[in-house]
This record gives C-alpha cells, sequence and structure tokens, in this order.
C-alpha cells in the first residue's frame, strides 16, 4: 500500500514585520525537532519515497534536514502553500506508486490529513503523520502513526 508521510515544518523564527512570510528561516529549536524526528522516523526506512515540499524557506529547510537521511529526490510543489487547495494536492497522490512525503503548513497539512482519514489531528511544529492510503487510486487512507517532537 503507498503511504503519504506529512511533515509540518518545524519551529520558525517570530516573524518580523519587515520580513515577509515567505523568508521566515527555522529557529533553532526547529532544526533540532527536525532532526530528530528524521532520525526517529527515516533512519531505517527502505523504500522508494520522493519528498514534496512549499517553496517557503522554512519548509525547504525542513526539507533538507530530512534529505540527509533519505537522500533521494526533492521537488517544490507550489500546491503546498499554508493556502493550498486540498483537492489539488490529493491529485498529487493518485496513481503514485512509491511513498510520498509532503512538508508543509498549517491549515493545509491538518485539512490534508482530515480529508484522507476522516479524522482531525493536531499538528505542532514538526509534527509527522504517517498514512497508508487504501491503494493507488484512493483518496482515504488511515492514519499510521501521528508524531510530535
Amino acid at each position: 500500500m503507498p503511504v503519504l508521510y506529512l511533515l509540518r515544518h518545524g519551529e520558525a523564527e517570530t516573524p518580523y514585520s519587515s520580513q515577509p512570510d515567505r523568508m521566515r528561516k527555522l529557529s533553532p529549536k526547529g532544526i533540532v525537532d527536525i532532526q530528530s524526528q528524521a532520525k526517529k522516523h527515516f533512519i531505517s526506512y527502505k523504500g522508494s519515497i520522493k519528498i514534496f515540499h512549499s517553496p517557503l524557506v522554512r519548509t525547504c529547510q525542513t526539507a533538507s534536514l530530512v534529505n540527509e537521511i533519505l537522500d533521494v529526490e526533492m521537488v517544490v510543489q507550489p500546491r503546498l502553500v499554508p493556502s493550498g487547495n486540498v483537492d489539488a494536492v490529493i491529485e498529487l497522490l493518485l496513481g503514485v506508486s512509491h511513498d510520498l512525503l509532503f512538508v508543509t503548513h498549517l491549515p493545509l497539512v491538518a485539512d490534508l490529513a482530515s480529508a484522507l482519514t476522516g479524522k482531525r489531528f493536531p499538528f505542532f511544529p514538526g509534527t509527522c503523520a504517517k498514512i497508508v492510503r487504501d491503494d493507488l487510486f484512493s483518496e482515504r487512507g488511515e492514519l499510521e502513526w501521528l508524531s510530535h517532537p
């Protein structure tokens, strides 16, 4: 069964009025939390996976930290921005046989998990979820685990 991992970016710097939101970087705590989550969930990963992440700086950093463990293809995906459309993101899953890791933001990450599983889950910075999809063309799946830093 295909697996989708959903990862909310790590804790980011406090926003400054002169700094655009898209440029916010991970805080030192955010970096440590993501490194910990990556080691916990992906150090022994043996499958075929591709990482998709939003174009915002904090998700690029989060994806890169996870990719230090996985060493796989990373793709910038504009649909994964905070205001992304859940249906448009689900379209990315359909027919894909390998596992996927989506690194994204609130509210999209929580809305996506809810659309796939029919349940609501809390997504704090650095939260990772593993959703096992019913089949390649299914828009539904079961939450296998949810992990907070």
